[in-house]
């Protein structure tokens, strides 16, 4: 009997000693968020994987949001909805990322893509598909167009060609200058007008804008400058942000973001120069093309 007793209890020690543990139950999957979005007339479409979305025409998208797990592939397609609007780029959070319409990610992470789409001049005529094509005025006029101006001497276009930003000046002949002078700006066929005058125009000089954007080292030169000495080197305040204690301010053919440290008065009566003249930069930001259309910075 004591044997037997003694077999039962090491068979029952055996089964406990062989029992299945019970599993922690998985934790979920880590996901990403991204999210894309547009800039300019145009829509997207997203879908997971590599193949190209299909375009929904009902309901068109211009803004996108979703969560994926580390790792997965996401498609994304900009397409133009606009005769006159034209895709020029993708960003990821802020930074140009790709030119083609079509981009397959691999999510690693938190981004947000935009599809940046820009009016052309409104020229129906063939366009220089590189820079070197770019002959006449005419052959930039159909491409993604930041800014035009004349003045009675020249027309100047800030465009954008393959993903890089030019400033295109063509010296206004006496007779085309009267014309353009004499158009009306009221008139719905004006931009036609101003095209056919200054379509054939040959293309006096043209400006890598995107080569010459002054790298953060140079910017940093200025910090420590006072809002006057800025202004008397050629900087011009746009507006002022009072809470965060900048300015928005052009120089050359960009834009910055200038911080101050002192004291920013709010006084809606006064211009910008005298409110920032003795404040002392602090950080200087690019921001991106500004007023590079303007005649008087050859």
């Amino acid at each position: 009997m004591k044997k037997l007793l003694t077999a039962l209890l090491l068979a029952m020690l055996v089964l406990s000693g062989c029992a299945k543990k019970e599993e922690a139950p998985a934790e979920p999957e880590a996901t990403i968020l991204i999210k894309v979005n547009t800039e300019g007339i145009g829509c997207i479409e997203v879908a997971e994987g590599e193949e190209t979305p299909v375009i929904d025409k009902e309901f068109p998208a211009q803004s996108f949001g979703s969560m994926f797990a580390k790792g997965t592939k996401v498609t994304m397609l900009a397409y133009e909805t606009e005769d006159n609007y034209h895709f020029v780029k993708w960003t990821k959070n802020g930074e140009d990322y790709a030119t083609d319409e079509q981009i397959t990610v691999t999510v690693e992470e938190e981004a947000e893509y935009i599809a940046v789409f820009m009016p052309s001049g409104g020229w129906d005529g063939p366009t220089a598909e590189k820079i070197e094509d770019a002959k006449t005025m005419g052959d930039i006029l159909g491409l993604p167009m930041f800014a035009s101006s004349s003045s009675e001497e020249k027309v100047v276009q800030v465009f954008e060609l393959n993903g890089v930003q030019y400033r295109a000046v063509a010296l206004l002949p006496e007779d085309v200058s009267k014309a353009l002078w004499a158009l009306d700006f009221s008139d719905p066929d004006y931009e036609n007008k101003f095209n056919e005058l200054v379509a054939p125009l040959e293309i006096d000089h043209i400006v890598d804008l995107s080569a010459q954007i002054p790298a953060q080292e140079e910017l940093d030169k200025n910090i420590g400058k006072t809002g006057e000495e800025l202004v008397n080197e050629g900087w011009k305040p746009d507006f002022v942000n009072y809470e965060e204690k900048t300015a928005g301010m052009n120089y050359g053919y960009y834009y910055y973001t200038v911080g101050f440290e002192g004291d920013l008065v709010r006084n809606d009566d006064a211009e910008i120069e005298d409110l920032i003249k003795d404040l002392k930069a602090v950080s200087i930001t690019y921001e991106g093309i500004g007023q590079a259309a303007d005649p008087e910075l050859d």
